[in-house]
């Protein structure tokens, strides 16, 4: 799959920059895939954490409100507020 239809503003800007910097062959494809990379790291994270905080599977697998991330973090948390501050913060 090309790489633009996975992170279409991430590789633009980078093709964007790639007029005024140097060595522009070498740094690009190196900053294009370390943003892969890193960002690939991160969502894993992120997945691995969201996957430990969930107490009731069955539950957030069958929301109400048809996110069931939201129903995630809410249960975590306790809080309807905190929960939808940290979807916001998120998506």
């Amino acid at each position: 799959m090309h790489p633009n239809a996975l992170y279409p503003k991430k590789v633009t800007l980078t093709s964007t920059i790639a007029e005024e910097i140097n060595d522009a062959p070498r740094v690009i494809p190196f900053s294009i895939w370390s943003s892969f990379i890193f960002n690939g790291a991160l969502g894993l994270a992120m997945l691995i954490t969201v996957l430990f905080c969930i107490q009731d599977v069955e539950a957030a697998t069958s929301s109400a409100t048809g996110f069931p991330v939201m129903d995630i973090f809410v249960s975590a948390l306790g809080s309807l507020k905190a929960g939808s501050a940290m979807v916001g913060t998120i998506f």
